[in-house]
């Protein structure tokens, strides 16, 4: 899955998979590409962002157009990174939680997590609850007070 291609939100966008091509015996193979997304990506809805669009490559990293015929050489491989879907909501809403389990998981980076979800992580992957509500300017959501509890 890739990470942080789907759209940050209340409600994360689904996630873009990366999916590589080869052929059985390392000769040279042809496609034709007509993949969606890849200039325009699925929208958010109600303040959430938009997720990430796709991407049509060679492992060599020659960039290819997402629509067409092309001709990938023995002893390469082509990528497909596939788009993500659009977040729903503001992402500073998003449950602290799901935060980190996406983090750990490799879903979202570390940066998304505290510069657009405002979800500060411990080493362990663990919330750090003052600085997350730091970060979300003193607003506590019922899982945060959980924590802070806990």
């Amino acid at each position: 899955l890739r990470e942080d291609s789907g759209g940050a939100g209340r409600r994360r966008g689904g996630l873009g998979q990366v999916i590589e091509v080869s052929s059985r015996n390392d000769s040279p193979f042809a496609i034709f590409a007509r993949f969606q997304r890849v200039q325009y990506p699925a929208r958010g809805r109600g303040e959430g962002r938009d997720g990430a669009t796709g991407r049509l490559h060679l492992k060599s990293g020659k960039e290819l157009p997402a629509r067409g015929t092309h001709v990938v050489p023995p002893g390469d491989r082509l990528v497909v990174e596939m788009p993500g879907g659009g977040g729903l909501g503001d992402p500073a809403e998003r449950d602290p939680a799901s935060v980190a389990a996406d983090a750990a998981l490799g879903y979202v980076s570390l940066v998304e997590a505290q510069e657009t979800y405002k979800v500060a992580l411990k080493d362990d992957f663990s919330v750090d609850v003052a600085e997350t509500s730091r970060l979300r300017g003193g607003r506590t959501s019922p899982e945060d007070a959980a924590a802070a509890e806990a």
